[in-house]
């Protein structure tokens, strides 16, 4: 098992360009119950700022936990 290391590449979907001095970090929600746990975290954190979006995050983590897989 590795740690934190360097999996994947990061670009935006409309190409424009990132910060390089962003840093990111991807979870895999279709096949990680831990992921999709920080999400519900994260959701419940952003919640009171942006509840629409914390709302869809739970949806998406729910159907993954009832074996729809739609991205």
């Amino acid at each position: 098992m590795k740690g934190l290391y360097n999996k994947y590449i990061i670009q935006k979907a409309d190409g424009t360009p990132i910060d390089p001095n962003a840093d990111y970090f991807v979870l895999r929600l279709d096949t990680d119950k831990f992921a999709r746990e920080a999400l519900r975290f994260y959701a419940s954190v952003i919640r009171q700022d942006n509840p629409y979006l914390a709302e869809e995050l739970i949806e998406k983590c729910n159907q993954y936990d009832k074996g729809v897989n739609n991205i």
